[in-house]
């Protein structure tokens, strides 16, 4: 049995190496072939004469492109105003389910800091107690620093705003640095 496997494998190599002489010698048979694909190959138009052939626009480019911002602006501005929420900052005093702890929140807010507007909400099944409504982060900044001492727990977090019940803090007339 051990001879017949090792007949076999001289068989096979034998086979194999007189194999690859003629796959060397097979390729003069395509030598001469040709094909013609050109009528299925797709075609573009020369850029070049196009650019030739369109005539000058004769609009100052700062001009169209303001006009441009200027009517994009006002379809944004339009669509915005439309949205009754954006996109702002609160700072989150208190987040949690016990009620009673929500509203010894709020009192301690209200006798710490009585300046400070704030509100309470439930969302089931927690009370979520917040100050402030910013547009960015670096505003609700002040707020956060004076709490974090009464609340440890208190961050600043992303919130939907109420588009009417939001208003701009007013500068004061005499502040320092102002021109």
């Amino acid at each position: 049995m051990k001879q017949f496997f090792i007949i076999f494998f001289l068989v096979f190599v034998i086979a194999s190496c007189k194999s690859t002489a003629d796959m060397a010698d097979s390729g003069s048979i395509y030598d001469d072939y040709s094909e013609d694909l050109s009528s299925s190959l797709l075609t573009y138009p020369n850029f070049r004469d196009q650019l030739d052939q369109q005539k000058p626009i004769l609009v100052s480019s700062s001009q169209a492109i303001d006009d441009q911002l200027i009517s994009m602006s006002k379809s944004l501005a339009s669509e915005i105003e439309k949205t009754p929420y954006f996109n702002g900052f609160t700072v989150l005093v208190y987040s949690g389910v016990n009620r009673e702890e929500a509203f010894k929140a709020q009192e301690d807010l209200e006798m710490n800091h009585p300046e400070i507007n704030h509100r309470m909400q439930y969302e089931q099944p927690r009370y979520l107690l917040k100050v402030g409504q910013y547009i960015y982060r670096i505003e609700a900044q002040k707020n956060y620093s004076e709490l974090k001492e009464l609340f440890p727990t208190a961050r600043i977090i992303r919130d939907k705003l109420l588009r009417k019940d939001f208003k701009i803090p007013q500068k004061e007339s005499n502040a320092e640095g102002e021109n």
